[in-house]
């Protein structure tokens, strides 16, 4: 997004951001699942679930009010998102709460979701391990929005060296990947006490998170 554009975009429009860093930086090492929670077109029906999957992975079998697409142009559902217009089968425009984006290999799960409030924009990324199933760290990490600029506040202590990183929102997500590439593996007792099984994970097929 040009820098005269990120002044007034919106939060969507944002976090839209981390799907262009997906496409021409880290969709070697991760597939990518945008999530949008639409409602259904029958009123009283339960919303459904659209998964927006890019990058390699072991396609499954949906479950109840889930919808599945893989064959979608990624710049195309950029653009929806930038004109708040309605993603290919959903109903209405995505909207901050029923937006997710996840990005997962055999290994970790990165996702990411938006929290609003009075005067309040963040990205928060939750972790989790796909290799063991478990694990969860919320909030690994967040960047606030503060006017035209984001901070970083970490949680996690192994990239604590973020904090106080301010920044467009793209170099945010840039420093987030970049100090996550270099630390500590999140996960290292799981995998000493578990190597085996770490081992087996690492060579199967990405698995789409459920």
């Amino acid at each position: 997004m040009p820098r005269q554009e990120r002044s007034a975009a919106t939060p969507v429009q944002e976090l839209s951001t981390l799907l262009e860093l997906w496409q021409w930086w880290l969709k070697e090492d991760y597939s990518l699942d945008l999530i949008v929670t639409d409602p259904s077109a029958q009123e009283g029906a339960p919303p459904i679930r659209h998964h927006f999957v890019f990058g390699p992975c072991d396609r499954r079998e949906p479950a109840a009010e889930e919808s599945f697409h893989f064959d979608c142009k990624l710049e195309a559902l950029m653009d929806s998102l930038h004109r708040g217009e309605a993603l290919p089968g959903c109903n209405k425009p995505t909207r901050i709460a029923g937006l997710r984006i996840v990005l997962f290999n055999q290994d970790l799960a990165y996702q990411a979701s938006l929290e609003t409030g009075p005067n309040k924009v963040e990205i928060v990324f939750d972790l989790s391990s796909v290799a063991f199933g478990k694990g969860r760290i919320p909030a690994y990490v967040r960047a606030v929005r503060m006017g035209r600029k984001w901070l970083i506040r970490p949680r996690h202590p192994e990239i604590v060296s973020l904090a106080g990183f301010e920044g467009d929102i793209d170099e945010c997500l840039r420093e987030i990947f970049l100090a996550a590439s270099v630390a500590p593996h999140p996960y290292q007792e799981y995998i000493d006490a578990n190597k085996a099984q770490y081992d087996e994970a690492m060579a199967m097929g990405r698995r789409i998170p459920e």
